[in-house]
């Protein structure tokens, strides 16, 4: 398969955010390009063992520039994605209540839109978990089973039962839920709006800023998370 570890572009990919992903490939396009432009420039003055050398790389080359095109391809594939306006108010969204705003509004947009369920859900609990509970819990609750299905009752359930979502208590100033959060994210250093994307030194230029919690746990328990 064209997305493993055997390929060797793809491990040089892989990891890459999608900001780099675009000028990368177009690099080594234009780099198998110019190693052909140069031999035809230059085959005039070639001598045999010239012609003989390149003529063996040639499969070599076509391969890889076959390989480079599936991958163009599948990165258009994932520009459309992640510059497609939900996908972008969706980011912007996480986003803010990562940085501890409330943004109820924004999931009932989501809602009204008919946005996937499963991203609602993943909205309705980030909230959650970073402002201690949901604004209008029950009226959202309500609205999502009517757009969605009653078979979701279950799904929400579970996630009430787990403590992944509870409606919020208090809209007053004493918001133990996100001053808990904010201590997390100031703690261990979730947010890091100073990484750069294109050279990198933490893990958080992945999402352009947020650093998951699972892997700064990690950091730390390993002694590099400073």
């Amino acid at each position: 398969g064209l997305l493993n570890s055997g390929d060797p572009l793809f491990a040089a990919i892989r990891d890459l955010n999608v900001e780099q992903l675009g000028p990368y490939l177009q690099g080594r396009a234009k780099d198998i390009r110019q190693r052909y432009e140069e031999f035809r420039a230059n085959r005039k003055d070639a001598t045999i063992n010239d012609l003989h050398s390149f003529v063996k790389k040639i499969p070599g080359l076509t391969q890889t520039y076959k390989v480079l095109s599936q991958h163009i391809n599948l990165a258009e594939v994932v520009q459309r994605a992640t510059d497609a306006p939900p996908f972008r108010r969706r980011w912007v969204a996480e986003r803010a209540l990562l940085e501890g705003e409330r943004r109820a509004n924004s999931i009932e947009q989501m809602i009204w839109e008919d946005e996937p369920p499963l991203q609602v859900l993943r909205m309705l609990c980030l909230q959650s978990i970073t402002g201690d509970g949901v604004p209008k819990y029950e009226a959202i609750k309500r609205e999502f089973i009517q757009t969605y299905g009653y078979e979701y009752m279950f799904s929400l359930a579970n996630l009430e039962r787990m403590g992944m979502l509870k409606k919020k208590e208090s809209w007053g100033g004493g918001d133990s839920g996100g001053a808990r959060w904010n201590t997390l994210k100031r703690t261990l250093k979730l947010t890091n709006d100073a990484v750069d994307v294109l050279n990198p030194n933490d893990i958080a230029y992945v999402s352009s800023g947020y650093a998951p919690l699972s892997v700064r746990l990690v950091e730390a328990a390993a002694g590099a998370g400073g």
